[in-house]
């Protein structure tokens, strides 16, 4: 095993990439933790609407903005009258709904022949091999070749200066893919991973990237 935890204490995926992230930037980490709580958790409420976006896209027919906001407020008032929405918030989530409908319904079956149906919703895999454990946001499955699509959803922002995905977030496809291998004999280079970043900006309507990280990669990570 190339990760050595206690047996009652699995790591996931994300927490590896904040790991390894906060191991390049020990300042970010310390600075981090001083970071006001309710705007960490107003970003939180973005992520989690955003997976409330994603679910429904899938559905026939897919769920309007007005009814995917009910929704998500029945299982989260409480939260959502402790925090403060502004409007720029409130323009992201909108953005974000859209451009999630877009990807899911109209991307991804057009350039990668993917239909909303055929996607396996945060389907949760534990590798004690690895100890690590998680969900992925949608996962499609190809039995006859042997492969797989990694669908990672992000509310947020991409590495806008490099033009790239962030630190953290390749790092978690990464090791999607060693978990798809080690519990399910996918190998890592049949596993195509894609992040996809839901928000408007610098003049992108949401951003789709097809991520890799090779084994020197991860083995320098850990």
């Amino acid at each position: 095993s190339e990760i050595v935890l206690e047996p009652d204490r699995l790591l996931t995926p994300s927490e590896l990439g904040t790991l390894v992230e906060y191991a390049e930037h020990g300042l970010r980490y310390i600075l981090a933790l001083f970071e006001e709580k309710g705007r960490l958790q107003k970003y939180a409420l973005r992520g989690n609407l955003a997976n409330q976006f994603l679910a429904d896209a899938l559905l026939d027919p897919p769920t309007g903005y007005n009814d995917s906001w009910e929704k998500f407020f029945h299982s989260n008032a409480l939260a959502l009258t402790t925090v403060d929405i502004d409007q720029k918030w409130r323009q992201e989530v909108q953005a974000n709904h859209r451009n999630i409908h877009t990807a899911i319904r109209t991307s991804m079956p057009a350039d990668y022949q993917i239909n909303p149906d055929e996607w396996l919703v945060e389907t949760p895999f534990i590798s004690p091999t690895l100890g690590i454990t998680g969900r992925m946001d949608l996962l499609h499955i190809n039995h006859e070749k042997l492969s797989s699509v990694v669908f990672e959803l992000k509310s947020g922002k991409w590495d806008v200066f490099h033009g790239c995905e962030q630190l953290s977030h390749k790092v978690q496809c990464a090791f999607y893919g060693d978990m798809l291998y080690s519990m399910i004999g996918i190998r890592r280079d049949n596993t195509t991973a894609m992040i996809y970043y839901a928000i408007d900006e610098a003049g992108a309507h949401g951003k789709l990237i097809v991520t890799a990280c090779n084994r020197p990669q991860i083995q320098q990570y850990i």
